[in-house]
């Protein structure tokens, strides 16, 4: 069954806002299942190599921290039927708070901890759209 293109970048465009949703929810299983299975995400000098290790991280992140990201416009280039790359431009707030899954809104402003992008490398497989390879790049960063 063939995919209208405008199909295929609604279905990527979904990944990058469930991606940000998930991961400020701390919801570390559902963002692993966003990738493939053997999919890959460079962040922070270190490369998750599939859904296992993009888990474990997720699980480690520290308890009282809390996340906003705020990603833009992502622009989708659909290749095939099967594969689609894209760049998305995102601001990334990091707070510490008591309780990051309940906070008690609102919290204090801060500026950004970094201003990035996320490229990434779609592919359709089995389970249907999913992240085949994500690089966070860090475009600006704030000073700590």
């Amino acid at each position: 069954m063939q995919q209208s293109k405008s199909a295929i970048v609604s279905h990527c465009q979904q990944l990058v806002a469930a991606f940000a949703v998930l991961v400020d929810a701390r919801c570390g299983d559902a963002v692993a299942e966003l990738f493939a299975q053997d999919g890959r995400f460079e962040r922070r000098g270190a490369t998750l190599a599939g859904r296992e290790e993009i888990r474990a991280a997720q699980s480690r992140r520290p308890p009282d921290l809390y996340t906003q990201h705020l990603c833009f416009q992502s622009h989708i280039e659909v290749i095939d039927e099967t594969s689609a790359r894209g760049v998305t431009p995102f601001l990334l707030y990091r707070i510490q708070c008591a309780d990051p899954a309940a906070p008690a809104l609102p919290l204090s402003l801060a500026a950004p901890e970094m201003v990035g992008r996320f490229e990434d490398e779609f592919r359709r497989t089995t389970d249907g759209w999913r992240i085949q390879h994500r690089r966070a790049v860090l475009v600006l960063a704030g000073q700590s």
